[in-house]
């Protein structure tokens, strides 16, 4: 495995940027990287605060060991969780016992679950998280290698990021009711063809590969419209995105239960954040960020934003949005790494005891 196979992390810059205004000055630094994958953002992180207790968690036990030899091979201490999913993550199992010496450098511990059981991992330990990172991107891993479905190759139609999940993608194609299946297509994908290709799919199933499927989809989505009066809308942008691309999302996310779990841990990391402390989460398209944005919307108030109705909702919200709209990549990252064009970053903070509301920043990153 080279180093040119590793998933370029998005918004990394702005990430350290942000993390170096609101974290640097704090004391035995707790960073958690929950979307752990090839290791990108958290040894960015590391070469940030070197002396910070770094946990990391991701659901695959295929992405933990490609990480592990990625962060030994850049000189990072590892450890290893030795808990399984079965088993109990309460105060008999730390991720980490105590720092021995200020200013000594702990090793990275990596867990092998989903960024949903983090709050239950920490329990007993009463420890607070100072930066919280979830980047929801599927890693270049497992649309190029994982052999799992995720990219319109010739791979068993599986989609699932790790065991637990009991159905495959091709157990909801190959059983589910045309009704069903339109279902999922429309909601976790927002596809306008929904229902053709669900019927399209009765008439020609069982399919068993990930090729097979996206074949069929091209052959029953409409090609983009050319008219003079859509053609700034449906042109050439469109045109790159495979027709397959909704589907495929909606199969994942229905296999994975991902926007239930985004959901769960938008109403329970915050509650693991120290004083001043940030979650900050990349999501890469509309589902999960309208998850992200109603969450901090309902517990944070908006940063530089004052109101009379803003004033007296400071002293009952304990959070701050630092991100009154999403933070994109600049054009240089979108031309160097095009899969990052549909990443947006929003950040949470945790204001500190009887802090009021921020005043309006300068930096564009908070705009």
């Amino acid at each position: 495995m080279n180093h040119t196979s590793y998933h370029v992390p998005v918004l990394k810059e702005e990430l350290i940027q942000i993390a170096k205004t609101h974290i640097q000055e704090k004391k035995d630094i707790f960073i958690v990287d929950g979307t752990l994958g090839d290791a990108g953002h958290s040894i960015a992180l590391l070469n940030t605060f070197p002396y910070a207790q770094v946990l990391a968690l991701d659901h695959d036990s295929e992405m933990i060991h490609r990480a592990s030899k990625r962060l030994q091979i850049e000189n990072f201490s590892v450890i290893h969780s030795q808990i399984s999913e079965q088993e109990s993550t309460q105060a008999n199992h730390p991720p980490y016992s105590h720092r021995e010496k200020q200013g000594t450098k702990l090793p990275i511990s990596l867990w092998n679950h989903s960024f949903h059981r983090l709050p239950e991992i920490l329990s007993g330990k009463h420890q607070k998280a100072d930066l919280i990172l979830l980047d929801l991107g599927v890693s270049l891993y497992h649309l190029k290698e994982a052999g799992r479905g995720f990219s319109y190759q010739d791979e068993c139609l599986d989609m699932r990021f790790h065991k637990g999940c009991q159905m495959k993608a091709s157990d909801w194609i190959n059983h589910s009711s045309a009704k069903e299946l339109a279902s999922i297509f429309s909601t976790w994908g927002e596809e306008p063809y929904s229902y053709r290709i669900a019927k399209k799919i009765i008439e020609n199933r069982p399919f068993d590969s990930a090729r097979e499927l996206a074949t069929l989809i091209m052959r029953n989505v409409p090609p983009v419209k050319q008219s003079s009066r859509n053609r700034k809308y449906s042109g050439r942008r469109q045109r790159k995105i495979h027709p397959a691309t909704r589907i495929f999302q909606a199969l994942r996310i229905a296999v994975n239960d991902e926007l239930r779990i985004l959901d769960q841990a938008m109403r329970e990391l915050p509650s693991i954040l120290s004083y001043g402390g940030i979650l900050a989460v990349i999501s890469f398209h509309s589902l999960e960020d309208r998850i992200v944005k109603h969450r901090f919307r309902e517990i944070g108030l908006p940063v530089g934003k004052v109101s009379k109705r803003i004033k007296k909702e400071s002293d009952s919200k304990d959070f701050v949005i630092l991100t009154n709209r999403p933070i994109r990549p600049q054009e240089e990252e979108t031309n160097q790494n095009p899969a990052s064009r549909s990443a947006c970053l929003r950040v949470l903070m945790k204001k500190m005891p009887s802090q009021g509301i921020p005043s309006s920043p300068s930096r564009k990153y908070l705009l």
